[in-house]
């Protein structure tokens, strides 16, 4: 991700569930159990940051040290009702933020 001015920020990589430490997994699982009868994880993204150098270095040569976070998209069923979620958690896997996602009808229409 860049900032207004085109300068690199932060990158996010897609990874699988499980390439994450087991304790995050079960950390990031127990909370979503806690929150909905049901939940399919879509997709999940690693938040990496530091500096330039570092993040461009990381495309040749993976540096866990640069993780700050996880991103994850799902859906969860919560009263009878389903719906899509972006979820962040800390490198350690503790809940930060939820947000539903509000899919954009214009995409439905145009296709």
């Amino acid at each position: 991700e860049f900032n207004t001015e085109g300068v690199l920020e932060d990158m996010e990589v897609i990874v699988n569930l499980e390439q994450l430490d087991s304790i995050i997994i079960a950390k990031i699982n127990q909370h979503l159990k806690t929150t909905f009868n049901r939940y399919k994880i879509k997709k999940i993204q690693e938040q990496l940051k530091g500096s330039k150098v570092a993040l461009l270095k990381n495309f040749n040569h993976y540096n866990p040290n640069l993780i700050t976070g996880y991103e994850l998209v799902l859906s969860g069923k919560h009263n009878k009702e389903t719906k899509l979620y972006e979820y962040f958690f800390d490198k350690n896997g503790n809940f930060i933020s939820q947000q539903e996602i509000i899919p954009n009808i214009k995409t439905f229409l145009e296709d």
